[in-house]
């Protein structure tokens, strides 16, 4: 079982995907855009995965899986869950004698 911290810090994940029947090796990315709280992290690979296996994946992996027509969240967990909150140092301000 592959450690989310791990896979955040790699960048990437390999799994085991049921496309049609038929057993498939996907490379999922970590993809983090800028939100106004902070940045928002999700897996995301360049084919797409059938529903019920983004389901699973979410679930073992305990990250949001985006596919092209929808993203899937682990139960329980919301958008909010997968913000990292940027903490920006305070302005000091120096004066100048």
């Amino acid at each position: 079982m592959v450690d989310k911290k791990d896979i955040l810090k790699n960048g990437y994940v390999i799994v085991k995907v049921t496309v049609s029947g038929v057993r498939q090796t996907h490379r999922l990315n970590v993809v983090r855009e800028k939100e106004s709280r902070g940045d928002f992290y999700y897996l995301t690979g360049r084919h797409p995965i059938p529903e019920n296996e983004m389901v699973r994946l979410a679930e073992e992996l305990q990250l949001p899986v985006k596919s092209r027509d929808a993203m899937v969240f682990p139960k329980g967990k919301m958008k909010k869950d997968f913000i990292e909150v940027r903490i920006e140092p305070d302005n000091i301000l120096a004066e100048v004698e």
